[in-house]
This record gives structure tokens, sequence and C-alpha cells, in this order.
């Protein structure tokens, strides 16, 4: 039996290298790029926020049609119910992280009661070539540093070895058809100005992706009735 490779052998070896190599290569330049704006607070503010005209149709449309009913039978599927404090954000490839501390443990065990969580969004900021833009993917924006909310999360799936090198359990926030976040100590009064709120720092006061007063107005209406139910 022959000890040398053929060449088909070899063309393959030399593949799976450069698969290699490219995806090491593609990890440094993501990891980097992303690392230069992740401490700077000022970046984020100036982040653009851009929404296309019929996805904001879309996005109204949901929040119009959207009712307490329906809202409560999706949110019960949630084996883990929060009322939370936002402590510290971190803005991390493809969502956002945020350290909380949990004031209320509405569902779920263990009772996180008084201790400190991690939980994930899966909504984020992209490095482009003209600086940050938001990309939200649910109904809710990013939470605020020293906000209350009332959320609906999911363990995250570690296994067993690495779950006890944590010192804070972590869980994943509800992506779903109605919002898995509710703003507890602020009320939005105004929707989304589609052309003046151009960058982040221009959502301050926002927490709900709503576009006109009328989708605004039923998810307030909603979200009172589910923090109330919840939280009785």
């Amino acid at each position: 039996m022959s000890g040398k490779l053929s060449k088909t052998q070899i063309s393959a070896i030399i593949a799976c290298v450069l698969l290699i190599v490219a995806c090491i290569v593609y990890g440094i330049i993501v990891r980097f790029s992303y690392s230069r704006v992740s401490l700077d607070c000022s970046a984020y503010a100036k982040a653009k926020v851009c929404f296309e005209q019929e996805y904001a149709e879309y996005l109204d449309y949901n929040m119009e049609s959207m009712d307490f009913e329906t809202a409560k039978a999706i949110l019960d599927d949630y084996n883990y119910i929060f009322k939370v404090k936002c402590k510290e954000i971190e803005h991390c490839y493809s969502c956002t992280k945020y350290i909380c501390s949990v004031l209320e443990t509405v569902k779920g065990d263990p009772d996180e009661s008084g201790k400190d969580i991690v939980l994930y969004q899966w909504n984020w900021f992209e490095w482009e070539k003209n600086g940050l833009s938001l990309y939200p993917t649910d109904d809710m924006l990013p939470m605020k540093d020293g906000m209350e909310y009332l959320v609906f999360a999911a363990s995250k799936d570690y296994c067993a070895e690495y779950q006890q090198t944590l010192d804070k359990n972590e869980y994943s926030i509800g992506l779903n058809y109605v919002p898995t976040i509710y703003i507890l100590n602020k009320t939005q009064t105004e929707p989304i100005d589609i052309n003046n709120d151009t960058v982040y720092s221009s959502l301050d006061d926002k927490y709900y992706l709503c576009f006109s007063q009328e989708a605004l107005n039923n998810v307030n209406k909603v979200a009172k009735q589910i923090t109330d139910y919840y939280m009785d």
C-alpha cells in the first residue's frame, strides 16, 4: 500500500486548510472591528436608525391588532418572567447583553429575586462603512440603563460543565409576535417619527417600535393589562 497522497487528497487537504484560515481571519476581523466601539457610548448615541416605510407599516399593523388575550396566550408559554432593573449594557455581536437586578421572580425556578442575572436580546448594533447602525429584530428597542421592565425569557441551554463556570444565570429574552419586554417606570407618549428619529439618541424616550399614535395607544393599553395581570 502506497504511503503517498493522491492529487485529490492533497487538494482536499489544501481546501480544508484554506477554509480554516479564512474562518479564523474572518473571526478576527469581526472581533476587532466591533471592539473599536463596544465601549464608546457616544458611538451608540450617534448610531443610525433607518426604518423603511413598508416595515414601519407592517409593525404598526401588528401593534394595532394586538389584544390582551392573544398576547397572554403567547406570553404564558415562557418559563421565566422577571421584573428587573437594567444595570449594565454590553453591545455584542448579533445581540445586546444586559446585567439586570431581579426585583421579583414572577415565574420560574430557581427564584432569582434579589440576584443579578444576564439577559440577551436579539437586536444589535452593526459596524458599517459609515458608522454604527441599529438593527432591532423584535417590537422593543434595547433596554435602557436604570429602567425597570417586565421580561419574558427562556433559560440559556448550556451544558452543565459550562453552566458551573458562570457567576450569574443567563437567559434569552423572547422573540415573538408580541412584545416580550414591557417598560414599567416610564410611558412612551409619542410614536417614532420615521423622518426625524434617525439616530439612536433621538429614541431616548421611546421603548416600543410604534410609528403611529394609534399603534402606540394600543400597545400602551395592552402593556398595562399585561403588567397588571402578571404582577397582580
